[in-house]
């Protein structure tokens, strides 16, 4: 709950994800067929002064703006916007708040998923995720193969569909029309172990934060780097 102006980017990105989520209720299934049909949210009328009035609330509703945002949306439904094939149920903007406390592990953690489709296929059930990003560029190797949000999203999806045993997860990016999928490689039982000690570690330091903790690395106390403080002192 911390104040944050953010950027034209993140408000942007906060502009359609608000779209996405009211297009993915079955009411408005038939704006999302006319988006389709037209190629753009520009031609429905009432879907594009919606995206206008969010766009104008996130401090983005000029011309340069708008053209960017209603891109990213038509790469979103484009894209497996109601799931792939064999999809049985799908949840929005889904919510998700676990604690946990067994065999040394515990943590908390908390966040929503873009999407989270239940499919059938021939070996069975699997849940899919799809994460829109509305970033300037895809993920590197490293940012993709040892993803910190992939690995909680995943434990979360573990808590929240305890009898489905597979999982796939992938990034949507929402700039990049031509080249949006990202699939990171899927993390095993244990390394997704192995993570829920790193939480708890975190968790622990957390807990035990203290006001000398925050400054006890301060540039002015570190002959070494004092000089970052500049002729003003302390900053």
């Amino acid at each position: 709950r911390l104040p944050d102006d953010g950027n034209d980017g993140s408000k942007r990105g906060s502009t359609c994800h608000d779209v996405l989520e009211l297009l993915a209720k079955p009411r408005h299934k038939h704006l999302y067929s006319a988006a389709i049909h037209h190629d753009t949210c520009t031609e429905v009328p009432v879907l594009w002064r919606h995206i206008k009035r969010v766009a104008k609330r996130y401090g983005v509703g000029d011309a340069e703006n708008l053209e960017l945002i209603d891109g990213f949306i038509m790469v979103a439904l484009k894209n497996e916007f109601h799931g792939p094939v064999g999809t049985i149920e799908s949840f929005s903007e889904r919510e998700f708040n676990i604690s946990v406390d067994v065999d040394g592990k515990r943590y908390n953690a908390r966040g929503k998923i873009d999407r989270t489709f239940i499919v059938k296929d021939e070996l069975g059930l699997i849940v899919s995720v799809i994460d829109w990003k509305s970033s300037s560029k895809v993920y590197a190797d490293d940012k993709l193969n040892d993803n910190e949000q992939v690995k909680i999203y995943l434990l979360a999806l573990k808590h929240l569909h305890p009898t489905i045993k597979r999982f796939r997860f992938r990034f949507l990016f929402l700039r990049f029309p031509r080249k949006c999928w990202q699939e990171p490689p899927p993390f095993t039982d244990d390394q997704l172990e192995g993570y829920e000690y790193i939480l708890t570690d975190l968790q622990e330091r957390i807990e035990g934060f203290t006001l000398a903790n925050a400054t006890d690395n301060l540039a002015v106390n570190d002959e070494k780097n004092r000089w970052l403080c500049g002729k003003e002192g302390v900053k």
